[in-house]
């Protein structure tokens, strides 16, 4: 929800399979840039 609380939408997800990768990522591809107070609340999501 940081995201959109940010007015940012979600264009893309990109995720690893944990089964072929032992450190699968979660990559979101947004359709704004991500502003600065917006990514110490995006590191603190679990």
């Amino acid at each position: 929800m940081v995201l959109v609380d940010h007015g940012i939408g979600v264009r893309q997800a990109l995720v690893g399979d944990p089964e072929l990768n032992p450190e699968p990522k979660l990559t979101k591809i947004g359709d704004r840039v991500i502003l600065g107070k917006a990514i110490p609340l995006i590191l603190k999501i679990p």
